[in-house]
């Protein structure tokens, strides 16, 4: 009883704990391992104080592994880079609407329920931080 209703456990490696030098051996390694996913943090400097890498760098690693490709936009215009990932290879695309630098404030967030509706047929995780 209860078995029929457990979720599979998805493992995703993060891309930026590889070795840059040789992301051709990361990338066999994770196309190796029980990983059926693979974590590409993308950041830009502007809403993270880190820099990462961009489409192109997703585009060919795509060549070298057929895992779901997991896009984390932590940057400050996701909507301008969305399209770009997705030509790149990107199975799916997360990331941050706002960023709030405000010490006490509840931030709210505004949908009809028309766009409600449509928004979660197509969303496949929710991250609340």
């Amino acid at each position: 009883m209860g078995t029929e209703n457990k979720q599979k456990i998805v493992v995703a490696p993060s891309l930026l704990a590889a070795d840059f030098s040789n992301l051709e051996k990361a990338l066999d390694y994770c196309n190796n391992s029980s990983a059926t996913w693979l974590h590409l943090d993308i950041m830009d400097q502007q809403f993270v104080p880190n820099l990462s890498f961009g489409p192109d760098i997703v585009k060919n690693i795509r060549k070298h592994s057929k895992l779901f490709f997991d896009v984390h936009l932590m940057v400050s215009n996701p909507f301008e880079m969305i399209d770009s990932f997705i030509n790149a290879g990107a199975d799916g695309i997360s990331f941050h609407i706002i960023k709030l630098n405000v010490l006490i404030c509840y931030a709210g967030l505004l949908l009809n329920l028309k766009l409600l509706l449509r928004l979660l047929k197509n969303i496949w995780t929710l991250l609340i931080m």
